[in-house]
């Protein structure tokens, strides 16, 4: 090797272990500063290290800089494995139902008043009739109260009243004055002959429903009528008697 090479590698290895150059990095520096100034490439060892240290900081800068996909990942994994470890479901699946979770969620339940008022819609006309009447109360047919006497149509109390009203003011139709008592309900004209549409009030003055059929069989008048609060829910009779019901016309038809 000629001499002032040899020279230089001595140089170098004693800039490459003296403290007072800090680092490799600064031994390395130092020997290309050495290189120019004498003409000659640096030795094969040195352009080696020079390029090993280039991709160590590279490296460095890479791992220090944030990725947050570096950290979410890993633990969403982590989150869906744990649930399906808890709940007996296979990673796929738990994989795959918590992501169904955190779908957004873009529908409501309905609410008993929102179901009545839909059920009742397709009935809807410009002018009160008594085929409207009909068809609103035949619309509500199952539908139940909740809790303590809650219902679609009113306040939390004996509802069959309310119900009636309620499919009444639908139509665009009358009610009488304190109509949430069934007994208020014989205000209106007293008939022998209901027609649908009309209202039967029980004798005792307890109970009120609406005429939605009246038909006869064996020359027997059976007259059919829906109600709310029969059963906590609203219910089809199909057999009033007259001994049991008086019947009332309809003053809005």
């Amino acid at each position: 090797m000629p001499g002032g090479q040899s020279a230089n590698a001595d140089g170098i290895n004693r800039n490459r272990n003296n403290p007072s150059t800090g680092t490799a990095i600064s031994a390395v520096r130092h020997c290309r500063m050495a290189a120019e100034n004498t003409g000659r490439h640096p030795p094969q060892e040195l352009r080696t290290a020079s390029r090993s240290i280039r991709g160590n900081q590279q490296r460095r800068r890479k791992r220090m800089s944030w990725n947050p996909s570096r950290f979410l990942v890993p633990f969403a994994l982590t989150v869906a494995l744990l649930s399906g470890f808890v709940t007996g479901v296979a990673p796929a699946q738990a994989a795959e139902r918590s992501a169904a979770s955190a779908a957004p969620v873009t529908a409501f339940a309905e609410t008993p008043q929102q179901k009545a008022a839909r059920l009742a819609k397709p009935c809807l006309k410009s002018k009160v009739t008594r085929s409207e009447i009909v068809c609103i109360a035949k619309s509500q047919r199952g539908m139940k109260e909740w809790g303590n006497n809650c219902n679609p149509y009113g306040w939390c109390d004996q509802w069959c009243g309310m119900f009636a009203q309620w499919v009444m003011k639908k139509a665009g139709g009358k009610y009488p004055s304190g109509y949430a008592l069934a007994g208020n309900w014989r205000k209106w004209k007293k008939v022998t002959t209901p027609k649908p549409g009309d209202v039967a009030v029980k004798s005792d003055g307890q109970h009120v429903e609406i005429v939605v059929s009246v038909t006869k069989k064996n020359g027997k008048r059976i007259i059919g009528s829906i109600g709310g609060n029969s059963g906590d829910k609203v219910t089809y009779h199909s057999n009033n008697s007259y001994a049991r019901w008086t019947y009332h016309l309809n003053p809005a038809v």
